[in-house]
């Protein structure tokens, strides 16, 4: 193999490397609503869990998660009819957080049910559990944002462990606010304009 052909393989590589990296660039629509949701949940159990409000708080969770569930696949759905399949690295990323998902689901609900997992565990584990798939999602999508956001996810879950209590639940919904909404509307407003420039490229040729 010459030179030639060498080069014309590793840019073709380069290629195929960025057009997957921007294939998987996503619009934050994930996060944000994971973010939302779980930030409404949280301040409705502190508001049960120290002003008494009298409702069903476990039915709260599993409408809230149940709906996250349902829209998040009802946005794969919709991402999937323009974009088809995705790349290798959208599919790895899109397993990442679905198992991910699957694994904070079980554990936030029947880990304390079960007496398997004590109720103040729950903050520290999802919390490292989301450091994890916002550090390799960061590696995916070369976000640096992602990065920081997956160093204070783990902080905060040691700050959890390290001193637990009824506040912890109320700095789980700060987390969700600093380290998912923002890193999600980060990443919105930078689809938003990849979104835009090939329509500008277009008129303005």
């Amino acid at each position: 193999m010459d030179d030639s052909q060498v080069k014309e393989d590793l840019a073709y590589l380069r290629r195929v490397i960025e057009d997957s990296r921007r294939v998987v660039i996503d619009n934050g629509m994930h996060l944000l609503l994971w973010g939302i949701l779980v930030v409404v949940g949280m301040i409705l159990t502190y508001a049960y869990v120290h002003f008494g409000l009298n409702f069903p708080e476990a039915w709260m969770w599993i409408l809230l998660i149940g709906a996250g569930w349902l829209l998040s696949i009802w946005i794969g759905w919709v991402k999937a009819k323009k974009t088809g399949a995705g790349t290798f690295l959208e599919r790895v990323m899109r397993s990442l957080w679905i198992g991910l998902g699957i694994t904070m689901t079980i554990s936030g609900f029947l880990g304390p049910a079960t007496r398997v997992i004590p109720s103040l565990s729950v903050i520290p584990l999802l919390s490292f559990l989301l450091a994890t798939g916002f550090l390799v999602t960061s590696v995916i999508q070369q976000e640096r944002l992602l990065r920081y956001a997956a160093i204070g996810w783990w902080i905060g879950g040691l700050i959890s462990m390290f001193w637990p209590g009824d506040y912890t639940i109320l700095l789980f919904a700060g987390m969700m606010i600093a380290f998912q909404i923002i890193p999600g509307l980060y990443l919105y407003r930078k689809w938003k304009i990849d979104e835009r420039s090939p329509l500008e490229a277009e008129t303005e040729s």
